[in-house]
């Protein structure tokens, strides 16, 4: 499955996780430290939709995305209003959310079942910060 990498929606990205390579994670990481310069020249905050249903990353991936998390620095702290996660398996949300709670996270994170709910929960902050609300991108489909 190709990466995913959207920002269609500004201030709105979005990417895939999934079986990756290397060099494709390395692509991820160049486009979003390029989405943060972004964000502090437009000074605005981003909300970042991971869809995590295409798979696992093998372990040379998930070391690579290890140290690369280690190694962002405090403006991404400060740029990203929340980031979600949309996880179609109920065990590994779980997982996720049992996680969160010995580590916190270091933006304000969710963890959803689908693209739909984690497009509600970006709207919904929208809305109590009282910000324009963006138009629904290709890959936030309404629900049937």
């Amino acid at each position: 499955m190709p990466i995913v990498l959207d920002d269609s929606a500004w201030p709105v990205v979005h990417h895939s996780v999934g079986d990756h390579s290397v060099e494709q994670f390395n692509a991820f990481g160049d486009w979003y430290l390029d989405c943060l310069k972004r964000a502090r020249a437009d000074n605005v905050s981003i909300y970042v939709l991971s869809d995590a249903r295409g798979g696992i990353p093998d372990g040379e991936v998930r070391r690579r995305a290890a140290q690369w998390l280690a190694g962002l620095s405090e403006p991404h702290f400060n740029v990203c209003a929340l980031s979600i996660i949309v996880v179609d398996n109920p065990l590994i949300r779980g997982a996720i959310t049992a996680l969160n709670w010995f580590r916190r996270p270091s933006t304000p994170q969710q963890i959803v079942a689908s693209v739909e709910e984690g497009w509600q929960l970006i709207v919904d902050d929208h809305v109590r910060r009282s910000l324009p609300i963006p138009a629904r991108p290709s890959w936030a489909p309404a629900s049937s």
